[in-house]
C-alpha cells in the first residue's frame, strides 16, 4: 500500500483501518488519521503469522478502546510470529485506553529513525504498551510520565523523555527536550540547536534510508567518524 490516506474509518473490533492476517504487507507514505477501533490497533492490527513494514507513515489523531473495552495500540497493535518493523514514521496524538498510546508490541517490533509526540493512554505507556519494542535513532517526547515500560523494551541513540537506559539515549534532563521547527504546525523536523542533530547511530540506519521524512537528504557535512 502506497501513498494512500486512511482517515476516520472505525471497527467494532480490531483494526480501525486495515487488519491484517497472515502473508506480508509494505505500507509506505502513506497517513492514518482519525481511524477508531474499539479493541486493538486504532489504525493497524497486524497479527498471525503477519510480517508487517512501515516507512514514511504519518499516525495522527487514531484512537483504541472506549468507556468499556481496554484499547492496546492507539496506531499500531502487532502480536506476530515475524517481527514488525517501522521506518522513517511519525506517530502523534494517538491515545489507548489501556496500553500503549502509539504502539502496543506483544511480539518484536522494531522501529528505527521514528518520532513520537503528544500519544497519551489510560495507563502510563504513552508511546509503547508491552515488553517487545526496539527502538533505533528515534525521539519520543510528551508521551506521558512513563513513556514504556523499562522491562523488555530496548532503546539506543534516542531521546525519550524522562530518559531511558541505553547506549546514546538522551532524554532524563530537561535540556535534552528536542527543539522542533513547528510542533504546533505539525513541522516536527528538528530545528538548530536541538540536541538530536548529530546523536543518531548511522550503523543502525535502514538500508537505503538515504532521506529523512521530509525528502531531504539525511545526511549533511557527513564528519569521517
Amino acid at each position: 500500500i502506497t501513498d494512500t490516506v486512511f482517515a476516520s474509518n472505525a471497527s467494532g473490533n480490531r483494526g480501525g483501518a486495515a487488519f491484517l492476517i497472515g502473508g506480508s504487507s509494505s505500507i509506505g507514505n502513506c497517513e492514518f488519521i482519525g481511524n477508531t477501533a474499539l479493541d486493538r490497533g486504532g489504525a493497524i492490527n497486524s497479527t498471525s503469522g503477519q510480517q508487517m513494514l512501515a516507512f514514511n507513515s504519518t499516525f495522527h489523531g487514531n484512537t483504541v478502546g472506549d468507556a468499556d473495552n481496554e484499547g492496546r495500540g492507539g496506531a499500531i497493535y502487532h502480536i506476530s510470529t515475524t517481527d514488525a518493523v517501522i521506518n522513517n514514521s511519525l506517530f502523534t496524538e494517538n491515545s489507548a485506553t489501556a496500553f500503549g498510546g502509539a504502539l502496543y508490541a506483544a511480539e518484536d517490533i522494531l522501529v528505527r529513525n521514528s518520532t513520537f509526540v503528544g500519544n497519551t493512554t489510560g495507563n502510563v505507556n504513552g508511546l509503547v504498551g508491552a515488553f517487545e519494542a526496539r527502538l533505533r535513532n528515534c525521539i519520543a517526547w510528551d508521551n506521558g510520565p512513563t513513556p514504556m515500560p523499562s522491562s523488555g523494551n530496548v532503546a539506543t541513540h534516542s531521546i525519550i523523555e524522562g530518559g531511558f537506559a541505553g547506549a546514546g539515549n538522551l532524554g532524563a534532563d530537561s535540556s535534552d527536550e528536542p527543539i522542533f521547527v513547528n510542533r504546533a504546525g505539525g513541522d516536527y523536523r528538528l530545528a538548530e540547536g536541538s540536541p538530536g542533530i548529530d546523536a543518531a547511530d548511522s550503523t543502525a540506519w535502514p538500508a537505503n534510508l538515504d532521506t529523512d521524512f521530509n525528502g531531504n537528504p539525511r545526511v549533511v557535512n557527513a564528519l569521517d567518524s
